[in-house]
């Protein structure tokens, strides 16, 4: 059998014997196509526009990663213009884990007494009773412990910079 370039193979009946089935999907006029090549400078991009969400006066952003109690985004302090991250917690979730909601409680009472260079600030506790969420916005930390000990010699900080 004889094919020519419009022509296209797509099912066997699968016999030893059996040829392919073909079927000319195109005719000699080309008023059937529905692709038509077009040159990548007719090509108009236009991303698809996200709706910024805002609670209360922060901005949210994209996921900066997960835990088990809930998922940390980046958001911007529409007063402030600052970078923050933020705790979502959701509440359904917390009930689950045993001592859950006493843990995040403990949590929020420590981070609004401590002040210190080396513990991330607590600014803003929310609640959404609507969505049973907890939004905890803390500072924004550029890095984690674990980026720097990955670049750490032998994955571990010497004495001098462990106890700073």
């Amino acid at each position: 059998m004889e094919s020519n370039p419009t022509d296209v193979c797509y099912e066997s009946d699968h016999t030893a014997e059996s040829e392919f089935n073909v079927i000319n999907y195109f005719n000699d006029d080309d008023s059937n196509l529905f692709f038509h090549r077009v040159d990548s400078d007719q090509i108009i991009y236009q991303p698809r526009q996200k709706k910024a969400k805002l609670f209360g006066q922060y901005i949210m952003g994209d996921i900066l990663g997960e835990g088990s109690y809930g998922k940390v985004k980046e958001c911007l302090d529409s007063k402030t213009l600052c970078r923050r991250a933020v705790k979502i917690l959701k509440k359904k979730k917390l009930r689950k884990i045993p001592n859950g909601e006493a843990n995040v409680k403990r949590e929020i009472g420590l981070l609004r007494h401590l002040n210190h260079q080396n513990v991330i600030r607590l600014y803003d506790v929310l609640h959404n009773e609507e969505k049973q969420k907890m939004y905890l916005v803390v500072e924004y930390c550029v890095g984690g412990l674990q980026d720097m000990l990955d670049y750490a010699p032998g994955k571990k900080f010497p004495i001098w910079q462990a106890h700073e």
